[in-house]
């Protein structure tokens, strides 16, 4: 049996740790709406293309709740909206640590590597994308593009040549075939080079494009 004296000091004590608890979760509760009206209003800002509007809630939201990916993601968006690269990359980046299997969240980071000429990591970051989500055919053809313009001409080669193989839909075959031939003609592969090319004039012949790349191939 416990001593009087010892189950008040309990009884306070358990009082005092419902007090903490109820103040706690008080908090997190006007927290969370918080986040939500500045998410909410930030989002509806951004949608409506008022970019420097929408900084100052997606922020706010962002610090309310620091795991927030939607909050975290439009804030990068936002950034790169207003051409401000160094925080866009900032915040997508966090937004790709808290869901780091968002195909879609990869591939914007990548987008800014590459707007920066840092390749190596565009092209890490369109590697996840396309392998997280396979379909995912812009992320592929950015894959190749960005070997191109870092001169991996082979290996833009083989990602443009597999795009192909795979027949996928809505995808400008016309593109990649003229961007094929540029590659295999910078590899004095002029046959393949000649056999694009002629895939382009039989589907499309007034392509000047096309026509200009026949003539020096």
């Amino acid at each position: 049996m416990q001593k009087p004296g010892i189950l008040s000091k309990n009884k306070i004590f358990f009082s005092f740790f419902v007090v903490i608890v109820t103040i706690i979760s008080g908090y997190i509760l006007i927290a969370n709406f918080g986040t939500a009206d500045h998410l909410k209003n930030g989002e509806k800002l951004y949608k409506e293309g008022k970019f420097k509007k929408a900084l100052a809630p997606l922020k706010k939201a962002s610090e309310l709740d620091s795991k927030s990916f939607k909050a975290h993601y439009l804030l990068g968006k936002t950034n790169e909206a207003l051409q401000d690269l160094d925080q866009a990359l900032k915040y997508l980046e966090i937004a790709s640590k808290i869901k780091p299997k968002n195909a879609e969240v990869h591939y914007d980071v990548a987008l800014i590597y590459k707007a920066k000429a840092n390749y190596d990591k565009a092209i890490n970051e369109f590697k996840k994308a396309a392998k997280l989500q396979p379909t995912f055919v812009a992320a592929k053809l950015m894959l190749a593009e960005t070997y191109a313009q870092d001169g991996q001409t082979k290996k833009a080669i083989a990602y443009y040549e597999d795009i192909l193989k795979e027949k996928l839909e809505n995808i400008d075959n016309k593109r990649i075939r003229l961007n094929l031939v540029k590659l295999y003609k910078e590899n004095n592969q002029n046959k393949k080079a000649l056999e694009q090319v002629n895939k382009v004039l039989k589907t499309d012949p007034n392509n000047l494009e096309a026509k200009k790349l026949k003539e020096v191939i």
